[in-house]
């Protein structure tokens, strides 16, 4: 074998690379001298093979690759040749390899290489991470930015492509500048002083700003690399985020006002119960006075007094039962129209002649279900606010129209909006309201007037008799800008009834048939039973539906009437009618209680079918509603 020099050898055995040398024949053949350790590990060549042979024989995939035709090159230019790009798929090599070929002297020829494969394979994964870096960065709903920041300015190192299309800045145009170069002076100078104190404390900082009409939060920390301190930051839109959020808290106050509206309702609903009990034995003792003792003068006065103010006393009851829904109700089909011609002359001599009344009613408006009565209060109550609201005088303006139903999934609009699609809208140029006032509004006894001029039940009265008739009412109101009333109802199908028939005039009638009486108040059983028995009526009086039962069971006659109060300790009112009926199949039932509770009424309107008087009654009210049972046909 052919040597070089000792020290020389020394030096190819040692280097980590593979080192063959060749002699280069001219003009075209290069045959092999020697290789150190590495190039034998690396080509898996044995050293007996090596010697004397030409490196097209040895290497034919590297000759079809063009090495040969570089390393000839080599010898006859004396340029150095290399290469990061040679692949080998052979029997002796495999992977990807850095190849370096030089001349020496002699017409010698040097070739050191190694295997990159790993160096190759971290460097494309590198690269792909990279490439999925770059793509999730600009796909991503963050915004991200480098700065160089000093107390004096703050200049873009980085700007993510979104980032610029944020600022609507390309990133030739904003790499590299000032923050004074790329936003107003004021702007400018609030968004340096900040960056800088990110940077020289060392500090995180959390920042809600608007932009262009759209909301964004940006975070801004300090990174520290070769000994300099950038900032980083990035800013994400939350413009849709927010506008949630915003929908999401008014739905929550809505849901808060709508349970608190919920339980004074109840409370509301329980007292007046109990008190138009206490009512009910007042009128009928009052009345029960003046009809069998026939009192003196003065006597009789008196007694006229107390009916009088157990008049307004009920008066006060029935708007507490309409604010908890409990109010019993005969709701027909109805044209709002009608109803609002009907109130305009009794509207003009509530409000007075410095207000001016204007009605605009929709000539094709459609009917929906109300209790004409009720909403003759409704539109009272509303007038009567108006006129306190513009004691200057001004304009009060009533009209109706049929809605258009909102578009699906439109979360902001009504319950009502949804379900419903006429409108009755009252609107006044008066003195407005607050926010603090518009938001206890409808709540019961809740008044800005003066003591004595308001019992803070009208606006109350008016929800629950609207939430009563399936609807809602929505306020719009600011100060010093009047205030407008909407109210939507669900249109109802059919035409309209007619509003109004004469009144039958008051009779005390009575008869001969006998009626079991369930009423667990003793002074109103009591008085019952006392005008029962005075219009010639039979009487079965029990306390309760337990007692009443027996009675029945033991009584073998027919009973033609129940008459009997909805709640009662034990079993209800509805209850016993039930169990009533296969023990006396002839018997008709009337329900009386201070309000119509769900066993017979869903919301104050009491189910289709059923007889039911409202507590505190008048006498002549329940002879004649006793007779009006009795006299229908069963069935």
């Amino acid at each position: 074998m052919e040597t070089i020099r000792t020290d020389a050898a020394d030096i190819i055995q040692a280097i980590p690379s593979g080192l063959f040398i060749y002699r280069y024949e001219a003009p075209d053949r290069l045959y092999l001298l020697s290789g150190n350790p590495e190039a034998q590990r690396l080509t898996g060549l044995d050293p007996e093979q090596w010697v004397g042979r030409e490196f097209r024989e040895l290497w034919p995939e590297a000759t079809k690759a063009g090495i040969t035709d570089a390393y000839l090159k080599v010898m006859q230019t004396g340029q150095t040749f290399e290469t990061d790009d040679m692949n080998y798929r052979d029997q002796r090599l495999d992977g990807a390899f850095r190849i370096r070929a030089f001349a020496l002297p002699g017409q010698r020829l040097a070739v050191a290489f190694e295997n990159i494969t790993e160096r190759k394979r971290a460097e494309e994964e590198l690269k792909r991470s990279q490439e999925l870096l770059a793509l999730y960065i600009s796909r991503s709903p963050i915004h991200t930015f480098i700065k160089r920041c000093t107390p004096a300015e703050s200049r873009v190192l980085y700007a993510s492509e979104n980032y610029q299309q944020m600022i609507g800045i390309s990133g030739s145009q904003m790499v590299g500048k000032s923050m004074f170069e790329l936003f107003p002076a004021e702007f400018a100078a609030k968004i340096t002083a900040d960056d800088w104190a990110v940077v020289s404390r060392g500090e995180v900082l959390h920042l809600d700003e608007e932009l262009g009409g759209r909301s964004y939060t940006t975070i801004k920390f300090p990174i520290t690399h070769g000994g300099q301190t950038v900032l980083a930051g990035y800013t994400i839109d939350i413009t849709e985020r927010k506008a949630a959020e915003a929908q999401r808290l008014q739905l929550e106050a809505q849901l808060q006002q709508a349970m608190k509206m919920e339980a004074v309702g109840r409370l509301a609903g329980g007292v007046a119960h109990d008190f138009n009990n206490l009512l009910t034995g007042i009128v009928g003792q009052a009345e029960l006075a003046l009809l069998l003792h026939r009192p003196n003068e003065a006597l009789a006065a008196a007694f006229k007094e107390i009916l009088k103010a157990a008049g307004s006393a009920s008066d006060l009851t029935r708007q507490l039962l309409t604010f908890s829904r409990k109010q019993p109700i005969a709701p027909r089909p109805v044209n709002l129209n009608e109803l609002v011609e009907s109130m305009q002359k009794m509207l003009v001599r509530v409000i007075g002649e410095d207000i001016q009344l204007v009605t605009y009613l929709a000539p094709d408006l459609g009917t929906v279900m109300v209790d004409p009565g009720q909403f003759e209060q409704i539109l009272m109550n509303l007038a009567v606010n108006a006129r306190d609201a513009m004691p200057d005088g001004g304009r009060l303006t009533i009209a109706t129209a049929n809605l258009v139903p909102p578009a699906p999934g439109d979360l902001a609009a009504s319950p009502a909006a949804s379900a419903g699609q006429v409108v009755l809208t009252v609107s006044d140029t008066g003195q407005g309201m607050s926010p603090d006032v518009k938001a206890h509004l409808f709540e019961p006894f809740f008044t800005t007037k003066s003591l004595g001029k308001g019992t803070g039940l009208g606006l109350a009265t008016t929800y629950g008799s609207v939430t009563q008739m399936g609807g809602c009412i929505e306020v719009e109101s600011q100060e010093g800008k009047g205030s407008t009333f909407s109210i939507r109802l669900p249109r109802a199908e059919g035409a309209p009834t007619e509003l109004f028939k004469a009144a039958e005039p008051p009779r005390m009638v009575g008869g001969t048939e006998t009626i079991l009486l369930a009423e667990d108040e003793a002074r109103v059983r009591e008085l019952v039973l006392t005008i029962l028995q005075g219009l010639g009526y039979k009487v079965l009086a029990a306390e309760d539906g337990a007692q009443a039962l027996a009675l029945a069971e033991r009584h073998l006659q027919p009973i033609h009437l129940l008459l009997t109060d909805v709640i009662m300790p034990g079993m209800n009112g509805r209850e016993l009618a039930r169990r009533l009926a296969p023990l006396h199949p002839e018997t008709k039932v009337l329900f009386t209680s201070g309000y119509a509770e769900d066993t017979i009424a869903h919301h104050g309107v009491v189910e289709a079918g059923l007889s039911f008087l409202a507590k505190p009654y008048h006498l002549q009210t329940l002879a004649l509603k006793l007779r009006e049972v009795l006299d229908r046909p069963l069935g």
